[in-house]
């Protein structure tokens, strides 16, 4: 590289790095283990200061973690103890063998609950090389593929289907067999050779609003799917509401607040040259009316205005370089955790050279405060950041007010020890991240609970289950309002270390004694749970909990569906797939949308399939 292009390479800096919001694709509990490990601190953390903002947050710290332990020692979900097959989990990061074009599947074991009538679907990384077929240093690099199931209760069967995300780059790199973009967690490219150009893998969520359904990447701009074959139809802009700039992105963990029927979207750009970090947030009109989609097999031919803006997109700025994958949503507030993270300059030139990933450029200061930032949603006072104890958080379970108290569900990760690429401590080129976990020293996740005062922003925490755990959902009638139930993976170990999650946990709030844990064999994977309300119900666990299995010694995947409020009774009925799934991330439930076999087949003729991989 020439000396003279230097300059205009690290003037650039400024709109190539808010591209760095591409690590906060939703981890894994699989792969959260990668970070590292901080110290929890019980001290009132360090203030910090912003302009237009008060500085009231103070540590009233109340954990509870022993009581709680005890309790849930006495039964269920503390009451078996086992372990992974690390083998059998590491074939879950196997490339997807092909894709199915729709083909209709049995349900096996028991009835099909009537109110699952509809469409699950689900997105993740499963393409692990690049484009020479290296292995990927890290799985969230990995292209998408989005799973369809079209569930039909009557008939006990469903529909099934899975399809790569076509984006642009995806197929430019297909065609020229080499890696033409830089990934932003591993596999990194000089900056001459197209280093700062980064991969949108659309591979870390699923969005369906008004008829539309939306491949996410927070890194980038959104692609839109056919719901029913599964097609890429290309980047959008979301009707207008995303810009076309470098730095304009949207959350790949949107959100809905039930009470008011409001999707909620944001984007940011951690600056480490301003040394700020900007969030804009988006409130779209949620209800369902005039679909975009019929369940016909005819493709639409008119486009239909999805995302309506409520009240005009806000932007906020708050200091520092924020790393924030998911914003909880209150009645008031947007609810913002901002963890102790920094850009070193100092490791750029390893960057620029192509020597490691943007994302080791990141270090982590387990001495500082976690800033947890409130936001009213109408726009109008001061945000107000109040200082926490050190941790990560990738996943809220949920917010609420109720009265002067605000409450906050998240899955909190401490034991970080900080420091330069503390994401992938050990990196090895060639080989993937998982291939280098050691589950016994990397960080823990818990289930925590948050209740700051509104009058005087004082906080309490309360450790709501000590088990390693991640993807947190609740019933989503709850979201934004009072819940007692979190459903979320958790690993088999008996003693809270760091594991492969693989186990399913219901935690009650209210009476730890009441949580329970169903727990496959040590050979058998759980992926994120989807709550689906049962149709009629009261109570706030009526309804049923989806999640995809795999078995890592069969190398088979399966859809199973439980009892939301009696998970530890196992599966009441599971849908074996034709071609194995390998881990994923995040999916959604779309009720009502049940095509059938002939509707979809019509839809994907003409579309090309890959088959084989």
């Amino acid at each position: 590289m020439q000396a003279h292009c230097l300059p205009t390479l690290l003037a650039s800096l400024v709109l190539l790095l808010p591209l760095v919001q591409a690590f906060t694709s939703p981890l894994p509990l699989h792969i959260r283990p990668l970070l590292s490990s901080a110290r929890l601190s019980s001290r009132a953390p360090v203030p910090v200061r912003g302009r237009n903002r008060a500085l009231l947050g103070r540590l009233h710290a109340s954990t509870k973690e022993d009581e709680v332990t005890e309790q849930q020692d006495q039964h269920g979900l503390y009451a078996r103890d086992g372990g992974f097959d690390r083998e059998a989990f590491l074939r879950g990061f196997k490339t997807a063998a092909r894709e199915d074009a729709a083909y209709e599947q049995e349900f096996q074991g028991g009835p099909v609950p009537k109110e699952l009538r509809g469409t699950y679907y689900r997105n993740g990384h499963c393409r692990f090389e690049d484009g020479n077929g290296e292995p990927l240093r890290h799985a969230f690099d990995g292209d998408g593929m989005v799973l369809g199931i079209t569930i039909d209760p009557e008939s006990g069967t469903a529909v099934v289907r899975n399809r790569w995300v076509r984006t642009k780059q995806a197929e430019e790199e297909k065609a020229a067999k080499k890696p033409l973009f830089a990934r932003t967690f591993g596999s990194p490219l000089p900056w001459w050779s197209g280093g700062t150009d980064f991969k949108n893998v659309a591979n870390t969520a699923v969005l369906w609003h008004k008829g539309g359904l939306y491949a996410l990447w927070e890194g980038g701009r959104p692609h839109e799917i056919d719901p029913l074959s599964l097609e890429t139809l290309g980047e959008v802009t979301l009707d207008g509401n995303v810009g076309t700039g470098v730095t304009d992105t949207f959350s790949a963990h949107p959100s809905v607040h039930s009470a008011s029927d409001t999707l909620v979207g944001f984007s940011y750009f951690g600056n480490p040259v301003t040394g700020e970090t900007p969030l804009t947030f988006w409130q779209f009109d949620n209800s369902e009316d005039e679909a975009a989609y019929s369940d016909s097999g005819a493709k639409k031919t008119e486009k239909f205005g999805r995302f309506t803006q409520k009240s005009p997109k806000q932007t906020r700025t708050v200091p520092g370089f924020a790393f924030v994958h998911d914003v909880a949503v209150t009645d008031n507030f947007f609810v913002v955790s901002n963890a102790p993270v920094t850009f070193e300059f100092s490791e750029m030139p390893k960057w620029i050279t192509g020597k490691q990933p943007i994302m080791d450029c990141l270090s982590y200061d387990n001495t500082k405060a976690t800033n947890l930032h409130l936001m009213r949603r109408n726009g109008a006072g001061v945000q107000y950041t109040i200082p926490l104890d050190p941790h990560f958080a990738f996943h809220h379970a949920n917010a609420y007010e109720d009265g002067c108290m605000l409450t906050l569900d998240t899955m909190a990760y401490t034991g970080f020890e900080g420091g330069v690429g503390f994401l992938d401590p050990n990196p090895e080129p060639g080989v993937m991240n998982y291939n280098r976990l050691d589950f016994d020293t990397v960080p823990k996740s818990r289930l925590v609970r948050y209740k700051i005062c509104l009058s005087d922003y004082r906080y309490t925490r309360e450790v709501l289950c000590d088990r390693y755990a991640e993807f947190p959902v609740i019933n989503p009638r709850c979201s934004g309002s009072k819940h007692r139930y979190v459903w979320a993976l958790c690993s088999n170990r008996r003693d809270g270390k760091s594991a492969a999650t693989q186990a399913l946990c219901k935690i009650d709030s209210e009476d730890a004694s009441k949580s329970t844990i169903w727990m496959p064999d040590l050979n058998v994977f759980c992926g994120e749970p989807e709550f689906v309300p049962k149709e009629g119900g009261v109570a706030e666990d009526e309804g049923f909990i989806l999640t995809l299995l795999y078995d890592g010694y069969k190398d088979t995947s399966e859809l199973a569906v439980f009892d939301a409020a009696t998970i530890e009774k196992g599966p009441i009925t599971r849908l074996p797939l034709r071609t194995a799934v390998p881990h994923g991330l995040h999916g959604t439930w779309v009720g009502g949308l049940s095509p059938s076999l002939k509707d979809i087949q019509l839809r994907e003729e003409g579309a090309a399939f890959l088959g084989e991989h």
